[in-house]
């Protein structure tokens, strides 16, 4: 381990945790539809991407953008197990999340990745699924809001970023299969579903999956692809500003014209 895998670490501990929980505060106050695809932009890729993009080059970062799409369609899967099985309680819904991923991360590494288009492909292929897997969530959750003050959000920031930078951490460090499947994990999906699941219920987490799912797969996607047209030519600085505009743009026409079913509550709208 050198100084650039401790910055990258590091870098991951604060910007991931500062993500993780923003995103667990928007949830619980615009509802699971915002908090969903909020949660679904680009976070631990975009700092992976340009932290590779610094310390190796640009194009090495190029590379390493080409298997992101195997790791979103994961997600995918994971995402649809939780929305499944959230009625049955937290602990239950992502010990079988992360099963799935888990046997379904080591089906790819023992295949090897997919090139970047047939990356998209099986992208497709488990976004399908995955929505499918998810089906109509039953239940809503709790519908008030937790009290927030500076240590309740100090506590999110630093459980959030400690499993990024773990994550991170295990990804240089574990060796091709721990690594390659602590490259893999959705940290911040996981953590985020996870904080909400605590202090909205499980149902409520639930219901954020499919958005977050939807949201991950398109607006990342975005994400890397202006990465992959932009780093090299015009630097990883400019191409990460492009890669979050166009993000961002998914993520707006995600909650302005989406494919959720809202459904009207005292406090906000659900998904």
């Amino acid at each position: 381990m050198d100084w650039a895998d401790l910055a990258h670490a590091a870098v991951g501990f604060l910007a991931g945790g500062v993500f993780i929980a923003a995103c667990s505060v928007v949830a619980e106050h615009f509802g699971p539809k915002v908090g969903g695809v909020v949660s679904g932009l680009p976070s631990t890729v975009a700092i992976a991407l340009l932290v590779e993009a610094l310390t190796a080059s640009p194009s090495e970062a190029v590379h390493v953008a080409s298997r992101v799409p195997d790791g979103l369609a994961l997600n995918c899967l994971l995402l649809g197990t939780f929305a499944r099985i959230a009625s049955q309680g937290a602990v239950v819904a992502f010990a079988a999340a992360v099963g799935v991923w888990l046997v379904a991360a080591l089906l790819l590494i023992s295949h090897g990745h997919f090139s970047f288009g047939m990356g998209i492909g099986f992208l497709a292929c488990a976004l399908v699924a995955g929505w499918g897997i998810a089906g109509n969530v039953q239940g809503a959750g709790s519908t008030a809001r937790p009290k927030m003050n500076a240590a309740a959000l100090a506590y999110r920031v630093g459980a959030g970023g400690t499993v990024v930078a773990t994550s991170i951490l295990v990804a240089q460090m574990g060796g091709a299969l721990a690594g390659g499947l602590a490259a893999s994990f959705p940290a911040a999906s996981v953590t985020t579903l996870a904080i909400v699941s605590r202090s909205m219920g499980a149902a409520f987490a639930g219901r954020m999956a499919r958005p977050m799912m939807l949201s991950g797969a398109l607006s990342i996607l975005a994400f890397v692809a202006v990465v992959r047209l932009t780093f090299v030519s015009w630097g990883p600085w400019v191409g990460s500003l492009l890669g979050f505009a166009a993000a961002a743009t998914v993520a707006w026409a995600l909650i302005t014209f989406g494919p959720f079913t809202t459904r009207p509550n005292s406090r906000h709208h659900r998904t």
